[in-house]
């Protein structure tokens, strides 16, 4: 999902209930909307980028039995667009259909321009149906980790290079800023040569395998073809679950006696990461700002306001504060001195 330009992602069959909380579906970067209906099937979520301004529609005491959702896209200066999703289990008749054709009948579908795409993905048995739409919405900054190998870091050669380095010359430089810099260059050469930066690939070779063995599956169609792929899709399955195994066991085994650490990792396996609120959009009576500025503007007014606006509400008063700030007893005080002798 970060590597891909995926804006609004729909899952149906989430088999999920209330007992699962969100943040252990959350993806980061991605907002969650979800309509569950138990863990022995059904269920629909839409994943919304967390830099797109979207109203949920789905209304829960709704009295139509449906499983669905969506959500309404807002722009701004532009007119909103809906992207839902709806479920039909197997055994569900067909009379809904027919309300669904009729709708589409009332669309507009002349001149109509679409981009739809399906593709063939190795997760599931099923295609993935996309669709583009010609739409400027702000992705966000990327964020990028670099992280050092200290697969082979040796600590006493490390220290011993740190004593062996010229640390004097920086001495003697009267710059602060310079002498910071050539400080910082040294220190960073020496921390290069023993834990280098690292770039490893999040997607192992399997993966590849697994989607190759999809796309020939789904283009022969013979169930030799289809084995080998549920093959595939179980070995990487075992593989990742082993992966996150080892990795959590090692985890918590080198940060023995770190509380703050062994409940990052806890919170890790549970889900409960914290995510971050972000505010597309501000309403206050009938007008909405969408723009950052706008809505930095209106809450800075709102929260400078706030102690003014309460401060007028209390009556005036000659009551001093020290009126209500009770006296100490007096206690009788002895001073004992002490002699100590050799």
């Amino acid at each position: 999902m970060a590597l891909k330009p995926i804006d609004i992602l729909a899952v149906n069959e989430t088999r999920r209930d209330d007992l699962v909380s969100s943040n252990e579906m959350s993806i980061p970067g991605y907002c969650l909307e979800r309509n569950d209906r138990n863990r022995h099937g059904g269920g629909v979520a839409l994943y919304i980028r967390d830099t797109i301004n979207y109203e949920c529609l789905l209304n829960h005491d709704s009295h139509i039995n449906l499983e669905w959702i969506a959500v309404k896209v807002i722009k701004p200066n532009a007119k909103p667009f809906i992207v839902g999703t709806w479920y039909r289990p197997p055994g569900c008749g067909i009379e809904i259909l027919n309300a669904f054709v009729t709708l589409l009948h009332h669309l507009e579908t002349h001149d109509l321009e679409t981009n739809v795409i399906v593709s063939h993905i190795g997760i599931s048995d099923h295609s993935l149906i996309y669709a583009v739409r010609k739409s400027f919405i702000s992705t966000g900054a990327p964020t990028i980790i670099n992280s050092r190998q200290l697969r082979n870091f040796d600590p006493t050669m490390f220290r011993r290079d740190l004593a062996l380095a010229p640390w004097q010359s920086v001495e003697n430089i009267t710059d602060p800023n310079v002498a910071w810099n050539a400080w910082r260059n040294m220190f960073l050469n020496i921390c290069d040569s023993h834990a280098p930066f690292r770039r490893k690939k999040n997607i192992p070779s399997t993966l590849f395998e697994r989607d190759k063995a999809k796309i020939l599956a789904s283009r022969a169609g013979s169930s030799e073809t289809w084995m080998h792929f549920k093959a595939l899709r179980n070995k990487v399955n075992i593989t990742i679950k082993k992966a996150k195994v080892e990795y959590y066991n090692s985890f918590f085994k080198n940060n023995w006696g770190n509380i703050k650490k062994t409940w990052k990792g806890i919170n890790t396996i549970f889900g409960k990461i914290p995510q971050p609120t972000r505010i597309h959009s501000l309403k206050i009576g009938d007008t909405i700002y969408t723009t950052p500025d706008e809505i930095s503007n209106r809450l800075n007014h709102h929260f400078c306001s706030v102690g003014p606006i309460l401060a007028n509400e209390i009556p005036p008063t000659n009551s001093k504060f020290t009126d209500y700030i009770l006296p100490l007893p007096h206690f009788a005080t002895r001073v004992i001195t002490f002699k100590y002798s050799a």
